[in-house]
């Protein structure tokens, strides 16, 4: 059994972004979650750019467009880059950001269904909203 510990959304979401900016075109698990999928807006927008930076040959130009293209500070894409752990498998951080994201629009939906029913919507029309929350 691994000792490999899953770490926390945050870390999780840092370790995409960076490794997105740092290998966008080898590293497995990418496409394992999209920019939606991010808490923090911000890493987000730099994961949704790895068909931007796939072409692009020398990672000090990766950081410098992902920057640009993200709406992020510089100093802050290179901390992520430098900061990533993995470079080629960051499948176990992608999930976990998945995972989070899933849970996420689950309390959305059920809040809006406590709310829909709190507000006297009658239970048949809430009754989509929980299929979908149990899904």
């Amino acid at each position: 059994m691994s000792d490999l510990r899953v770490p926390d959304p945050l870390r999780a979401e840092e370790e995409v972004a960076g490794v997105t900016v740092s290998n966008p075109a080898g590293a497995l698990g990418l496409d394992l979650v999209v920019p939606a999928d991010f808490y923090h807006p911000h890493l987000g927008r730099l994961a949704g750019l790895r068909q931007d930076l796939r072409n692009i040959q020398f990672v000090d130009d990766r950081i410098a467009q992902a920057a640009e293209m993200g709406y992020v500070d510089i100093t802050e894409v290179r901390r992520l880059v430098s900061a990533s752990s993995r470079m080629f498998d960051v499948q176990v951080f992608a999930r976990r950001i998945a995972e989070a994201a899933r849970a996420r629009r689950a309390m959305t939906l059920a809040a809006d269904v406590h709310n829909r029913l709190g507000a006297g919507v009658p239970l048949d029309e809430v009754r989509e909203l929980l299929l979908e929350a149990a899904s």
